[in-house]
Formats: structure tokens, sequence, C-alpha cells
């Protein structure tokens, strides 16, 4: 599943939470505890998030720590009338005050600090298990994501347990203040590309739930996720050293065998066999679009993705290259993996820019 991040120091944006709705998200989170903001005024952002939620049919489940549980106008059983479906808690909450709240919300608790013991003590708790969850932290200082091998380790424990994981990935546009370097769980996925980030959570690291941790992506990033998650297509940003109208109009398929070192698009050789390319051939480089020339015969015209640097061939021509915050897609394509070219004309919004 995938969610989204809204911080509650400004009104919610109604019309960015709708659509990324639209494109396939379906739970947004977000926190009480902004020590530098008026409760009052985060509290009526709150059930106004809560509003647009329930509207939408979305999950929202709220950060708390036992501070601002003191400080909320309700109790915590009736922040449910609020359009709040989950609780995340902080470590100053007990295993048994989680396993009672289970039994109302879907509760959240720290993965990267859940140990087999406290998972234990749930159980022992009472604890609705189904509706415990493990959540990662996001991190926005640089330099203090977590390490990826224990992250995995700590996710693999989970998956025993049946419990599920969420984890964040940083966004490419709006970054959150004060430090405005993303707010990633891994350290490895800082300042890189959105949706690459998120589908190696979900496919190598054993992750249920990608949330977003940056208020706002990019245009192009949600295009990018509405593509997948809704239409599984790979849409990848195209820089063209050659002008090549043709390539960007239609939807291409990999090969249903997967090739170690490039994708290979199916369509291709029936298209631009007759075409009559010319130059050199050129060493090819990670993310390369190239096409295969006449003197290659059968194989002339075949369009190619290249996932890993390869040598010079005189008789493959360099189109271009995949914007490279979209490389990293490559290793998602699977056998006919629907793919879009589109023409990187402009240029997209750099990360952190």
């Amino acid at each position: 599943m995938l969610g989204i991040s809204v911080y509650l120091y400004d009104r919610p944006n109604r019309s960015f939470i709708e659509n990324m709705h639209r494109n396939g998200f379906n739970e947004v989170f977000t926190s009480l505890h902004i020590p530098e903001y008026s409760f009052t005024d985060t509290w009526e952002n709150m059930q106004q998030l809560g509003m647009i939620c329930s509207e939408n049919g979305m999950e929202l489940t709220v950060d708390l720590s036992q501070k601002m549980v003191k400080e909320l106008p309700v109790s915590l059983e009736k922040l449910k009338t609020f359009g709040i479906t989950g609780l995340r808690l902080d470590d100053g909450f007990t295993m048994q005050q989680a396993s009672s709240l289970s039994l109302v919300y879907k509760v959240a608790l720290n993965a990267s600090t859940l140990t087999a013991t406290d998972l234990q003590q749930l159980h022992e708790n009472g604890a609705k298990l189904s509706q415990i969850e493990a959540w990662h932290n996001y991190y926005p200082r640089i330099y203090t994501g977590l390490d990826e091998d224990f992250f995995l380790a700590q996710n693999k424990m989970f998956q025993v347990a049946n419990i599920k994981v969420a984890a964040f990935v940083m966004g490419d546009e709006q970054l959150r203040a004060p430090m405005f370097e993303g707010l990633p769980t891994l350290e490895m996925h800082r300042n890189k590309a959105v949706l690459a980030n998120t589908l190696e959570l979900l496919k190598d690291y054993a992750v249920n739930t990608v949330f977003i941790g940056d208020p706002i992506i990019s245009e192009f990033a949600q295009r990018q996720f509405a593509h997948y998650f809704m239409h599984d297509t790979l849409l990848l940003p195209v820089i063209m050293a050659h002008e090549f109208n043709p390539l960007f109009e239609r939807l291409y398929h990999n090969r249903p065998e997967i090739a170690r070192d490039v994708v290979r698009l199916v369509e291709s050789r029936g298209l631009f066999a007759d075409n009559n390319f010319s130059g050199e051939g050129e060493v090819r480089n990670s993310g390369d679009v190239t096409i295969n020339m006449q003197a290659l015969s059968r194989y002339a015209g075949e369009v190619q993705l290249v996932k890993r640097p390869l040598p010079r061939d005189p008789d493959v021509l360099t189109l271009g290259c995949i914007e490279r915050n979209s490389i990293a897609l490559l290793k998602h394509c699977k056998g006919l993996q629907n793919i879009q070219l589109e023409e990187f004309a402009d240029g997209f919004r750099k990360i952190n820019n």
C-alpha cells in the first residue's frame, strides 16, 4: 500500500490529497505533536484532515506522545469520530496500553526498537495482532537514516510474526523544514528517485506500506506513481541525443524472458527495422536508450534500455539516455512489463533543488 504525510502547521491541501488518492495512495500519516505551533490551530487542521480522509475512504494514522494525550480535547477512544483510524505510539506507551488500543484502532509501534519480547507481551496482553503494525521512523538529518541490513533484519522478524511493516521515502519537490534534507527511512535513499525507492522497499525489504515523508512530490513523480500502480506501467523520461519522435508514440513491453544487461522492447523491431540510422556506436552507459542499425539484419530496429555498462558496438546507436533519477527503475522491469517513454523536454525539477 501507499501513503502520504500531511503536516498540520498548514490547512490540509484537499486538492493534493485527493489527487494522490486517485493515483493509488490510500493512507495518510500526520502528527499532533508540533510544539512550535498552537495546539488549537493544529487540532482544527487535524479535524479538517480527518474529514477529507473520511470522505475519500483513506486511512488516517496520527502520531501521539504521552504528553499529547493529556492535551487532547477528547478521550483517545473518541478520536475515531474525527476520521482517525490508526494511532502511531511513541516509546512512552507500554505494550499493555498498545494491546488495549488495538481493540479500537490500528496501532503502529516503532519498528526500529520493537523486539521479540515486545511482540510476546502484545500476545500475552490480548492484543488484536491483526491491528498491530511496525512503522519505521523517517530521519530528517543527513547521515542519520537507517542501515539497510539492520532494517531488513527487523522486517524479517515482523514478517515471521505476520506484523505489517511501514517505512518512509523522501519527496522530490517540497522538502520539510527545518532541515530540508528529506525524510527517508533508509540513508541510502536520500536524494534518490521517489518511485524507485518505493519499489525497492516493497520488493526487496519486506515492507507492506510506503509513505512519502515530505509534504509534496513533483507532478512528474505523481504521474510515475499513477502509471505504475494504476496501470502497471513504467513511465521513463528520456533525454534525446538524436531526434526520433516515433519512439514516444506508443506503449512498449519488455520481452517475457528478462535479459541480464538490457531491457528489450518487444515491438521495436517491427516498427523501426526499416529506418536507416547513421552514426558511430559508442560505449553504452546504464540508462542509455539504443537502437540496432541495419547491419544487424533480423535484429535491426530493436530498441534497448541499458541496465549495466556495456562496451562499444559499431552497429548500435545511442539515441539518448533515461533521466538519471529514473534509471534505477530498470531493475524493477519484469517480463512483459508495460513501458512508456516520454521525452525529457524542458527538464523536470531536480531533487532538493
